[in-house]
């Protein structure tokens, strides 16, 4: 099974074990007369079932996240690094967006305006950013294609 397979297994076992929950939730007790739509015992052994097969498709998943190498700016990295270092890239872009909105100085509308400068170099902030998100869509598609390349592999 190629990884970006067990990615999708593993979001659709997240939503079903959900569904199940809720299913088991509003089964527990139900009004004298009327029969439960589904037995809960029987929706928990399921979910149990479930559970296991996640955790097993997920040690599989973090497993090949870091054993696996590919190359990134001239270096071996695991899976692994490359989404911390998209969550890295992620916070640097909030954190640049952050400056060059609240690094603008308002604009003086009479003489009598209390003059405010900017502390920053408002262009090197805009080229930063430029970067950043030129670099996040880059390592987002290098690591779909990963994740299309590479089987799972198993422990």
């Amino acid at each position: 099974m190629k990884l970006a397979n067990a990615l999708k297994l593993r979001a659709n076992l997240q939503t079903d074990l959900k569904q199940q929950e809720s299913e088991i939730r509003s089964n527990l007790v139900q009004q004298e007369g009327l029969t439960p739509s589904h037995d809960s015992n029987e929706q928990y052994q399921k979910y149990v079932l479930k559970l296991g097969e996640l955790e097993k498709l997920i040690v599989a998943i973090n497993y090949t996240n870091t054993k696996l190498r590919h190359e990134y700016n001239g270096q071996q990295k695991s899976i692994t690094e490359l989404i911390l270092r998209i969550k890295e890239i992620k916070q640097m872009i909030s954190l640049t967006e952050l400056v060059i909105s609240r690094g603008k100085a308002p604009t003086i509308n009479t003489a009598s305006d209390i003059r405010i400068l900017s502390c920053v170099d408002m262009k090197k902030y805009d080229d930063k950013l430029e970067q950043l998100k030129l670099e996040l869509l880059n390592l987002e598609m290098k690591l779909e294609e990963i994740n299309w390349q590479v089987d799972l592999l198993e422990r």
